[in-house]
């Protein structure tokens, strides 16, 4: 008799169900909210509604060396609020690679980018604000031995109201300068000698 062979993905569709050991949680997929250089990134329905999303890579992004990176963050405490941190990891069987779970930002925070678009038009001291917080911010990472590695303006995110921020893609955040991970930086953001 024939066998069929059951092609592994790495994808999932709404109502998938996400098994969450760390967080000793399932989860279901809402939605795909986006995708990157690294991979894909999820909404979820947690058990208490808990904004949670969750990050899958690419099977070629999903290497030895950048699972090592988000476990050792998982392991470390945030250095504030404003970093949407790595939570917990999800492996399953059924899908290729891993991927791993952290906070949503609310959806009053937006991207950098749309303000030098001139589609959002913050005042002047919720831009300073801004800047405040994110320096303020960066200088805890790096207090800690924390190095954040892809600086983009479609990763910090802030308030147009109060310049509130928050910093996405904390999974290229090295420590000690240890580990260099999949992604060294973003043209435009990354110093000279990286280049």
């Amino acid at each position: 008799s024939k066998t069929k062979q059951m092609s592994t993905t790495y994808e999932f569709k709404g109502g998938e169900p996400v098994h969450i050991n760390g967080l000793n949680i399932v989860c279901n997929v809402e939605k795909e909210l986006g995708s990157g250089t690294q991979g894909k990134v999820y909404s979820l329905i947690s058990p208490d509604n808990s904004p949670l999303v969750l990050k899958w890579y690419f099977p070629s992004m999903a290497t030895n060396e950048q699972y090592d990176i988000v476990e050792s963050l998982i392991q470390k405490e945030s250095p504030s609020n404003r970093f949407l941190w790595p939570l917990a990891l999800v492996k399953t069987s059924e899908k290729e690679g891993f991927g791993y779970i952290m906070s949503m930002k609310d959806f009053r925070f937006k991207s950098f980018s749309l303000w030098l678009s001139r589609k959002i038009d913050p005042s002047f001291k919720v831009l300073l604000t801004a800047c405040f917080e994110l320096v303020q911010s960066f200088h805890l990472l790096h207090s800690k031995g924390l190095c954040y590695q892809d600086l983009s303006l479609n990763n910090i995110y802030f308030d147009p109201e109060n310049g509130e921020i928050r910093i996405g893609d904390t999974d290229n955040i090295v420590i000690n300068g240890e580990d260099k991970g999949n992604v060294i930086g973003t043209p435009k953001f990354m110093a000279p000698e990286i280049i």
